[in-house]
C-alpha cells in the first residue's frame, strides 16, 4: 500500500479536553478530575545470542505504565481523603486489622477487583462532535502513590489545590463504541 491509494478513516484529531474517568471505589474524585495520562504499554524484547550479535524477539508478556490522575480538592478534603485512606489501609500503617478493614468493606458492598481490595476504572473518550468514541477500561486498580499538596501564601491569584494520585492496574482494554 502506498501513500497516493491509501484511505484515510478520519480526518480529525484526539482532542485532549474530552474525556471523563471514573473509578468505583472513588465517587468523590470522578466529577474534580482534571486530568489523565492514559498509561503506556510495552513488551520487552528477548534478546537471542548468536556468535556475531544479540538478535531480538518480540518478548512473552506485557508491561503497562501506571495511571495518573489530577483532580481538584474540595474543601472538606473529601476526594483526597478517599485516596488517602485507600491508600493507608492498603499499607496498615499501625495494624493488620486496617487492611482486613478494607477488604471486608469492600466484600459487603460488593466494590472492588476480585479480591476486594482493588476497584476497576473506565476511561470515556469523545469524539470531535463530543459523543461516545472510545471506552478504556482499566482492571483491578489501587493506588500507589498520592503526590504533595501545595499551600502557599505568597500567591497572587487563588489557583485552586490540585492533587495527583498515580494507581497501578492488572489489565487493560480498550472498546471502540
Amino acid at each position: 500500500m502506498t501513500a497516493l491509494n491509501s484511505t484515510v478513516t478520519s480526518m480529525n484529531f484526539l482532542s485532549p479536553l474530552k474525556f471523563a474517568f471514573t473509578i468505583k471505589k472513588l465517587p468523590q474524585v470522578n466529577f474534580y478530575v482534571q486530568s489523565l495520562v492514559l498509561p503506556s504499554i510495552a513488551v520487552q524484547p528477548s534478546l537471542t545470542p548468536t556468535p556475531f550479535v544479540k538478535l531480538p524477539m518480540p518478548g512473552d508478556h506485557v508491561d503497562f505504565g501506571e495511571v495518573q490522575v489530577t483532580f481538584r480538592v474540595d474543601e472538606d478534603m473529601t476526594n483526597y481523603l478517599e485516596i488517602f485512606r485507600w491508600l493507608e489501609h492498603l499499607g496498615f500503617p499501625e495494624n493488620f486489622q486496617q487492611y482486613k478493614t478494607l477488604a471486608d468493606k469492600d466484600a459487603r458492598n460488593n466494590i472492588g477487583g476480585s479480591d476486594g481490595i482493588m476497584s476497576d476504572g473506565t476511561i470515556i473518550i469523545y469524539n470531535s462532535n463530543s459523543n461516545v468514541n472510545m471506552q478504556v477500561k482499566l482492571i483491578n486498580m489501587f493506588p500507589t502513590s498520592l503526590l504533595d499538596l501545595l499551600f502557599d501564601l505568597k500567591a497572587q491569584d487563588i489557583d485552586y489545590i490540585e492533587a495527583t494520585a498515580t494507581f497501578a492496574f492488572e489489565r487493560m482494554q480498550i472498546t471502540k463504541i
